[in-house]
């Protein structure tokens, strides 16, 4: 920055959201996360990187809430036919006819 003549000084920036690291529950450095899979399938995030534990890193409430709703089983994701939205959901492949 102006006003130096050399040497090394901090300066303050913004930071990316991929840069930022959890802190291992066990050694309580920070750490990259990964996932894996429990005996009875359940998926969670574990610390992993030099000098990482392993330990499950447990997921915050926040986390938990999705921010799009999935979709309910067993309805279909198309407009039907009838719709006035019908044309944007036209497939323009056809079937050749082999006959």
């Amino acid at each position: 920055g102006q006003g130096h003549e050399g040497g090394i000084f901090t300066v303050e920036a913004p930071i990316h959201a991929s840069n930022v690291q959890v802190i291992d529950p066990v050694t309580g450095r920070p750490c990259k996360v990964g996932t894996k899979y429990l005996e009875d399938g359940t998926k969670v995030r574990v610390s992993r990187g030099i000098g990482a534990s392993g330990s499950i890193i447990p997921r915050p409430e926040i986390l938990k809430i999705r921010t799009t709703p999935r979709p309910s089983v067993g309805k279909s994701l198309l407009v039907p036919q009838s719709s006035e939205n019908a044309a944007l959901y036209y497939c323009k492949f056809s079937v050749p006819n082999i006959s």
